[in-house]
């Protein structure tokens, strides 16, 4: 279990000031930050991220506008940072951002951008699970 807080039944009327402090604290948490290949500390607002990908031994952060971050990370370490957030390690090689996914199919997905990204036999099942639980909760 990943609790935030505890809130017993006697006391439901916490829910609402719960669910605040909770959505103000993700909603901060929505930058993060990587050392690209010069060194230099990038500021990467993950409303803008579309994807992760390896490139060699970096990682490359492709923005919505088309702009490129190339870091110094380990695609697992952030796909482990990444997952509260919407993002979803689909293969070996990406990390996606299940907002900007436009079509699914039994084995790849389509972005916003028109990049396509194989769906790995091994993530299959729980992407599936992931996705159709993300968009339940946060598509309109």
């Amino acid at each position: 279990m990943n609790a935030f807080r505890y809130i017993d039944k006697k006391n439901l009327e916490e829910i609402n000031e719960a669910l605040d402090f909770f959505l103000k604290i993700k909603i901060q948490d929505r930058i993060v930050y990587c050392n690209d290949i010069n060194g230099i500390h990038i500021k990467i607002n993950l409303n803008e991220l579309l994807l992760v990908e390896t490139y060699g031994r970096k990682l490359r952060y492709l923005m919505l506008d088309g702009r490129e971050h190339l870091c110094e990370e380990r695609i697992s370490e952030t796909a482990k940072k990444l997952s509260p957030f919407g993002f979803f390690h689909i293969q070996r090689s990406y990390i996606v951002n299940l907002k900007y996914i436009e079509k699914v199919n039994s084995r790849e997905i389509t972005l916003c951008n028109g990049l396509k990204v194989v769906i790995g036999r091994v993530h299959s099942k729980e992407f599936k699970k992931e996705f159709f639980k993300w968009r339940m909760y946060f598509d309109n």
